[in-house]
């Protein structure tokens, strides 16, 4: 952009989807002052960006480009627990999400039962009035930027016996007969 150019623009708009994000009244005119464009913000998907350039005597310009977004999915680790894990009273776990979250909540067979809107985040379970068994836990959060991840755990809820701390993914669902 020529130095004449420059003194002859006063602000530049950017546009996401014809919704106004952002205003710069100083050159070089960049988004959010250099700071680029949070795409987790909007869904994945094809999107239209543009800019519209203001000048002297009612100048206007305006550029747009279509974008696609493919944003990497939120993970969430889990502390406290691993997939077919036998629980047994008080079931304590722990979230790590990938970004900031709003609120993370722990479902039993589809029942919500906990939720932490605060990090570090921790969720409960009292398993003790739960049928013995197999049990699905659905940890569910929810982004800042309002996109959404749900992990489920499988689990075999064992107040009752002695079984081992994890169970074999190998057993394919069979039921466990105490031996004698």
């Amino acid at each position: 952009m020529s130095k004449r150019w420059r003194r002859g623009i006063h602000r530049v708009d950017f546009f996401v989807d014809g919704r106004l994000l952002y205003t710069d009244r100083v050159y070089p005119f960049a988004f959010r002052g250099g700071a680029g464009w949070n795409t987790r913000t909007v869904a994945d998907g094809s999107h239209l960006l543009s800019i519209r350039v203001h000048g002297r005597r009612g100048y206007r310009a305006r550029k747009t480009i279509p974008v696609r977004v493919d944003n990497p999915p939120i993970a969430l680790a889990l502390g406290g627990i691993g997939d077919h894990g036998a629980v047994r009273g008080d079931v304590a776990l722990t979230v790590r999400a990938s970004e900031p979250v709003e609120r993370i909540a722990l479902y039993v067979d589809g029942r919500p039962v906990s939720r932490d809107g605060s990090a570090p985040y921790t969720l409960h379970w009292n398993s003790e009035n739960a049928e013995e068994g197999p049990r699905d836990l659905l940890v569910y959060a929810r982004a800042r930027s309002g996109r959404r991840v749900a992990l489920t755990v499988p689990v075999v809820v064992a107040n009752a016996g002695d079984l081992p701390q994890s169970l074999d993914v190998a057993l394919g669902g069979a039921p466990l007969a105490p031996s004698e």
